[in-house]
């Protein structure tokens, strides 16, 4: 794909996302803990809501430091929170080491990665 039609498609799927899922806000991709699916570095678009599912990738509150934000993947949602793991075990201080996490750690749920532009993936209904 050309960079023209990255942007445009990048601006569509903007609005498209603020118009059809509400609110929506960035994050930056920071460390190893998603590699494979995510890098260090890559930018996404992501849905705040509270209601993620098993199997989606989403972004939460680092229990340990408020101003300090976690992508993982959901494994499951119970009473307790979710159980969430990185996709890169080696890398990844989760659940495994956090236990599960409270609904109320949620941003959202991750629908797009839009940068790098060569990487530009749907997340959205995992």
């Amino acid at each position: 794909m050309t960079w023209p039609a990255l942007l445009v498609l990048a601006a569509l799927a903007t609005v498209f996302l603020v118009r059809l899922a509400g609110h929506v806000t960035t994050f930056r991709v920071s460390g190893e803990s998603m590699r494979p699916t995510l890098l260090d570095g890559d930018f996404l678009l992501v849905r705040t809501t509270a209601a993620v599912a098993a199997g989606e990738i989403a972004v939460l509150r680092d229990p340990r430091a408020p101003d300090r934000e976690l992508v993982k993947r959901v494994i499951s949602r119970d009473e307790d929170g979710l159980y969430v793991l990185g996709d890169n075990p080696a890398a990844s201080t989760d659940s495994r080491q956090l236990g599960s996490l409270p609904a109320d750690k949620i941003v959202g749920s991750v629908l797009l990665r839009y940068w790098p532009p060569g990487r530009l993936r749907w997340f959205g209904n995992q």
